[in-house]
């Protein structure tokens, strides 16, 4: 279970089986702006977001290619496609299939999900010819 809290001085982010990290209200996170109860600050650059910026990395993806996430970090990857038939854009991560709503032939499908560190993602159109409009990845 996940929570935060917060009060004058400070932002807490509490979640179950993970140590509490406080960043205080400076605006930058410091070894003196940040308290972490039983973990360094050298693992606080692994935490999702942090270090990562969104890439336009449509030119070198493909529909229907398997990737792999080795950029250490959980990855959001957002893909919008469309087809010549009635069907839905689908993300496969880690043999797990997600999809989402079906989209008359011509009209884009568009859908975002989270890869971790590590996992292996595909997207592509469940019917029809596809073509690929946008793919994003937070990295």
């Amino acid at each position: 279970m996940a929570g935060f809290r917060s009060d004058a001085n400070a932002i807490v982010a509490v979640v179950s089986g993970v140590d509490q990290l406080t960043i205080k209200n400076t605006g930058v996170a410091t070894a003196a702006a940040a308290a972490v109860s039983g973990k360094d600050l050298t693992t606080f650059d692994q935490s999702f977001g942090l270090g990562q910026t969104w890439q336009n990395l449509t030119a070198s993806r493909a529909l229907g290619t398997t990737y792999t996430n080795t950029t250490g970090k959980s990855i959001v990857l957002f893909v919008s496609a469309n087809t010549n038939a009635f069907s839905n854009l689908r993300f496969t991560v880690n043999g797990n299939l997600f999809y989402g709503s079906d989209q008359s032939s011509g009209y884009n499908n568009s859908l975002m999900i989270v890869v971790p560190p590590g996992g292996t993602y595909t997207a592509a159109m469940g019917a029809g010819t596809q073509v690929l409009s946008y793919w994003w990845e937070l990295r």
